[in-house]
């Protein structure tokens, strides 16, 4: 694109009539200088800064957690009379994964052993049969109707349904 504006812009100073050039020799030294600054500019790099999007790979438990979390708030704020809301899960260990086993008898004795897949790349893994998800530790939420002792009645009682945990390991507060 900026070589096609130079091409444009030569063969355009080309056509332009000597005589003419002596007469407007003021104007066109400053065409030719605006012309110049804005090859110019494009040209050399700016000094903004650009803004890069850090991109944080999550584990699959912090994974769970956030996504908990945000469908936490989505339920809570919901509730009449909650408000905005802002919610932290903490859980009490990471995932668990189960792999497969084969087993056999050898010499009167069972033995097992993991099954193992062979990956195109040359890397092997274990056979995962089931993932056991972390267990919630514990609630704490953050919300406009905090103060209430009703939203935080509801707000405990929903968390203890959907966790399976006990009201001391729920907090609610109010929100600024």
């Amino acid at each position: 694109m900026q070589i096609n504006m130079l091409e444009k812009s030569m063969n355009a100073l080309k056509s332009i009539d000597l005589k003419m050039i002596k007469k407007n020799s003021k104007l066109i030294v400053l065409c030719m200088l605006f012309l110049a600054l804005i090859i110019v500019s494009f040209l050399v790099p700016s000094n903004k800064e650009t803004k890069v999007d850090e991109v944080v790979a999550l584990s699959s438990t912090e994974q769970y957690q956030v996504n908990m979390e945000k469908k936490l708030e989505n339920i809570l704020s919901s509730i009449d009379g909650v408000g905005e809301c802002s919610v932290a899960i903490t859980l009490q260990k990471s995932e668990c994964k189960i792999f497969a086993k084969d087993s056999y008898e050898d010499e009167r004795e069972n033995k097992y052993e993991y099954v193992i897949l062979s990956k195109n790349d040359g890397s092997d893994d274990g056979l995962v049969v089931s993932v056991v998800l972390p267990e919630i530790r514990g609630v704490a939420v953050v919300c406009e109707g905090g103060d209430s002792s009703v939203i935080v009645s509801d707000i405990t009682k929903m968390c203890m349904s959907l966790f399976d945990i006990e009201a001391s390991k729920v907090s609610v507060s109010k929100m600024k």
